[in-house]
């Protein structure tokens, strides 16, 4: 399916009209990513968000994200669908999700860009929408969790043992990213037991990051929060996706150096222009958002256990945002430079790095 065959499937699918494409009242535009998405926006109309899965791999992610929708919308106890752009149709036959297009929405990215300031409500915000998700109730079978809700650790915890297909589809930038991390005995050895100490007991959503989380701007001074792209969602540990979460501001607090060449440097922390104790109250009043709709006193030995984990996981979905970012370069640039280093020395010292880069307290 190309762009026009979409506009004849929701013209089919009576959720456009004919006669607005023919006078100009809906545009498209193509936003695809691994498979073929398209923003179908109409003046007059409700506008839609079209994802067509690409082969046989596409249409098998496209027709997860369906069935982890319908698994959210089913739970109304934790009332997540607030969260969610509204479902139109999912096309077995054509592989077809359609979905709510948000015309007004920003990411979490591009917001934190354009204010220059980090607002702890929308910190809170995150960690209320992480303490509903995980909370979510998702099938089972036979006493076990069906096997589509169970892909297993994330692939960044075995990043450092490529099995033959990496290779396939690596870049340069990338063999230098896992060559020099193969290189420290002590992040490859945290990563093994981080995996093996991996705890599926949640729904959860795998690939958090700001790019993924949008706002709409509200009156008078709210803004609305959804989540999307579900493609990876399953069963899996809770604290990957609050690691998720905190490293979103770790990785922000780092590209906002102007980094040149790869020695360290206390000057580039100095010039950032989004200072880390900028952001500490905010990433504090996520986690605290967490515990407390996950009825978890933050002073309890659970609570602490959550966040050595959380802490970690932030160090390695650092390390995943480095190699993304490598994927189509020739070279390792600065900034995955600093990135492994940052997790490296997370990974190293977490209570440290709760501590005096999260600026969270431990009692």
């Amino acid at each position: 399916m190309d762009l026009n065959g979409v506009i004849a499937y929701l013209i089919r699918e009576k959720l456009i009209e004919q006669q607005s494409v023919v006078e100009g009242d809906t545009a498209l535009s193509g936003l695809s990513r691994r498979n073929l998405n398209t923003a179908v926006t109409c003046v007059s109309a409700p506008s839609y968000f079209v994802k067509v899965g690409r082969g046989p791999s596409g249409n098998s992610t496209v027709a997860h994200e369906a069935k982890v929708y319908h698994v959210l919308l089913a739970d109304r106890k934790s009332n997540f669908q607030t969260y969610l752009p509204a479902l139109y149709r999912f096309d077995q036959h054509v592989g077809a999700l359609t979905l709510e297009y948000l015309k007004k929405a920003e990411t979490l990215r591009r917001y934190h860009l354009r204010l220059g300031r980090f607002p702890v409500s929308i910190a809170i915000g995150v960690g209320t929408m992480l303490a509903r998700l995980h909370s979510v109730k998702f099938p089972l079978s036979d006493g076990h969790q069906n096997a589509l809700f169970a892909p297993g650790p994330a692939w960044a915890l075995s990043m450092h043992r490529p099995t033959e297909d990496t290779f396939h589809q690596i870049s340069t930038g990338n063999m230098e990213l896992l060559t020099a991390l193969q290189s420290y005995d002590e992040i490859t050895s945290t990563l093994d037991r981080l995996r093996e100490e991996w705890q599926a007991t949640t729904l959860i959503h795998h690939d958090l990051k700001w790019d993924n989380l949008l706002l709409i701007p509200r009156i008078p001074k709210k803004s609305r929060l959804y989540v999307v792209d579900w493609e990876f969602a399953g069963s899996g540990d809770p604290c990957w996706d609050v690691g998720s979460a905190l490293a979103g501001y770790l990785s922000h607090w780092l590209h906002s150096m102007p980094l040149i060449g790869v020695s360290p440097t206390l000057r580039y922390v100095d010039l950032a222009s989004a200072p880390l104790e900028r952001m500490q109250p905010a990433i504090q009043q996520l986690w605290n958002s967490y515990l407390r709709n996950r009825n978890i006193d933050m002073d309890e030995p659970r609570a602490k256990d959550l966040l050595a984990r959380s802490t970690m996981f932030c160090a390695v979905r650092l390390l995943q945002t480095a190699y993304e970012q490598l994927q189509s370069s020739h070279k390792m640039a600065a900034n995955s430079v600093y990135l492994m280093q940052l997790s490296a020395n997370i990974l190293a010292r977490p209570r440290e790095a709760a501590i005096h880069l999260l600026g969270i307290p431990i009692r």
